[in-house]
């Protein structure tokens, strides 16, 4: 029962990751966002799960170095509010991040089976689609929008955040690694009904992801179909996938041509210099260099960046060192403004007291994944194994996408991104208790040199190899 539970609560978490950019599920005006909602949700679920079951904290190689980057954050925020920060903001951001760090240890302590893993994942592809079909929908491109008209749908916001409550770019990154999860849960079955499903929900993200105009989003879903063609030799279904991309590209065309000249600052020079979105972009990183530079041990503190930034310039001015000053910079480095670089964010507002966790938290989940699915390929004959192999193997596949989508958006709340992490763990915990259950059963399935086979008789092959090394 409490398992069951457990799934369900799982499931909801995941439908809240994606559904938090959504119009229509936006509890801004209450502070917390629905995904907040299931973080506390899962905290008091946490509480209760321990007290039933005395399960203890899974081993995690990652947890000192979450701690040692949830502590640089509070020393950021307490050197922020030193700078006069007002408490109101103060407490938003201990809330906005502290539930990002909270979450992640919830989610690995409640995380118990593969079937778990299940739960969350389908619940999350049920939330990306609900935010695609959002996108869709709520899509205004002006007087040439007739994606909208033929839809049916009179409501919506303007251009590229219809449908949207929040960034564009955070909703194209979900669905991104909501095309990697489906085409894990692809390779996984032998079903044409659900590899039609899977296949159907590729498009409808695909498709978000277009009406988004998000180009970080077009490079990174790219990347998940490339890095999963390249790892599973899947050219055969190349044809397919340009069939899918011209039609998702005729349907956007068709409906405004924003996205045609948005996607051509990609590729064109002349419009990367003529986007002011680029433009800012690049001016605001390379302050955010500057402040590092300045403050490499704390940095300027968590969200203080913008008040650096202009203070900045009007010190250059007033020492007649910022004369070419006059144009862009003093456009958009502005007050609240963003840091469009997680690595440049770390950098600028927590210093290397942050940064330096921050890159070893990452480099250690992805470390974690590699070993996970090396280790399992040697087991293809075991169904659990090989599930966990395909899961470790796609889940590495989007964290590589959130690597690169870092370099253009600052990701320290997407909590879809932190799912990632701590399923890394999650896995690699999964593997040794199923190793060690097989290393006590005398029949046990053998290992060999090829990956999973998926419907293989669990009794065939060569006795049992080495447990994951620790």
């Amino acid at each position: 029962m409490i398992y069951t539970a457990t799934r369900w609560i799982l499931a909801f978490v995941g439908v809240s990751l994606a559904l938090t950019e959504v119009v229509a599920f936006d509890l801004g005006f209450l502070v917390f966002s629905l995904n907040k909602v299931a973080t506390a949700v899962l905290l008091g679920w946490a509480a209760f799960f321990w007290l039933a079951t005395r399960r203890g904290y899974p081993r995690d190689r990652k947890a000192p170095w979450v701690v040692a980057l949830g502590t640089a954050f509070l020393l950021s925020v307490i050197l922020t509010w030193f700078k006069g920060t007002g408490l109101e903001q103060v407490i938003v951001s201990l809330i906005a991040l502290g539930s990002v760090i909270l979450f992640y240890f919830l989610l690995v302590y409640v995380t118990i089976d593969f079937r778990s893993v299940d739960s969350l994942l389908v619940g999350f592809l049920v939330g990306v689609s609900i935010g695609s079909l959002s996108v869709l929908l709520g899509y205004q491109g002006g007087a040439e929008d007739r994606l909208s008209v033929l839809l049916g749908y009179q409501g919506g916001a303007e251009d590229r955040t219809g449908g949207l409550a929040g960034d564009p770019n955070h909703f194209s990154y979900e669905a991104a690694v909501g095309i990697a999860v489906a085409l894990m849960y692809f390779t996984r079955t032998h079903s044409k009904w659900i590899r039609a499903l899977l296949a159907g929900f590729s498009l409808l993200a695909l498709m978000g992801i277009m009406a988004s105009l998000s180009r970080s989003g077009a490079l990174v879903t790219g990347l998940v179909i490339a890095l999963w063609m390249i790892r599973f030799r899947a050219y055969r279904f190349l044809p397919a996938l340009v069939a899918a991309g011209v039609l998702g590209g005729f349907v956007m065309f068709f409906a405004t041509p924003q996205w045609s000249e948005r996607m051509e600052t990609l590729a064109n020079v002349g419009s990367a210099d003529a986007d002011n979105s680029i433009q800012s972009r690049m001016a605001v990183n390379e302050y955010a260099a500057r402040a590092f530079v300045n403050n490499p041990i704390f940095g300027v503190g968590y969200l203080y960046f913008g008040r650096w930034g202009v203070d900045r310039i009007r010190e250059l001015r007033q020492t007649g060192q910022a004369d070419v000053l006059a144009g862009t910079e003093t456009v958009f480095v502005r007050s609240r403004v963003a840091i469009h670089n997680s690595y440049l964010h770390v950098a600028a507002e927590m210093g290397l007291l942050g940064l330096i966790p921050y890159l070893i938290f990452l480099g250690l989940a992805w470390s974690d994944y590699s070993r996970t699915w090396k280790t399992a390929k040697r087991f293809p004959a075991d169904p659990l194994i090989s599930k966990i192999y395909l899961a470790a193997t796609f889940l590495q596949i989007g964290l590589a996408v959130g690597l690169v989508d870092n370099l253009f958006l600052s990701s320290l709340r997407f909590k879809s991104l932190w799912v990632l992490l701590a399923l890394s763990t999650v896995l690699q915990h999964l593997l040794r208790a199923r190793l060690a259950e097989l290393s006590r059963d005398p029949a046990a399935p053998g290992r060999g040199t090829s990956g999973p086979t998926f419907g293989a008789d669990p009794a065939a092959g060569l006795p049992l190899g080495p447990p994951l090394r620790r």
